[in-house]
């Protein structure tokens, strides 16, 4: 049993190791959804990665935000192309968890994620 288990941890960590995400990027993120309460989102959805890409690279995980379809937009709520990025629902998840990629935002997009982002969580960026 152990030794099944450390192998798939370490085929885990090659996949997550040949991952490369990019901040901006939407992916697939799957995951397990029993592992959710109240109003959380979680995976087998897509998501915008919002961590820095130094530390995409580097690191085993990434910081994300789940995308919607069905929901209008708001402050915390940022329509796009590719769905309404839900900035109030940031999770960090392995790099393995990331299935595909489908896609990236624009320029002007990724920028209005990061503002309602910092809006979220109250960082005041005009000082």
């Amino acid at each position: 049993m152990n030794a099944t288990v450390n192998k798939r941890a370490a085929a885990q960590r090659r996949t997550a190791s040949m991952v490369r995400p990019v901040r901006g990027e939407v992916w697939f993120v799957r995951g397990r959804v029993d592992n959710t309460r109240g109003t959380e989102l979680w995976p087998n959805r897509d998501a915008v990665i919002v961590s820095p890409t130094a530390r995409n690279l580097s690191g085993g995980f990434v910081v994300i935000a789940f995308l919607r379809s069905d929901v209008p937009a708001s402050p915390m709520h940022v329509v796009t192309s590719h769905g309404t990025v839900m900035t109030e629902q940031l999770h960090t998840v392995d790099k393995s968890q990331l299935m595909n990629r489908k896609g990236r935002l624009d320029d002007h997009d990724l920028r209005r994620v990061e503002d309602a982002i910092a809006s979220t969580i109250g960082l005041d960026l005009e000082d």
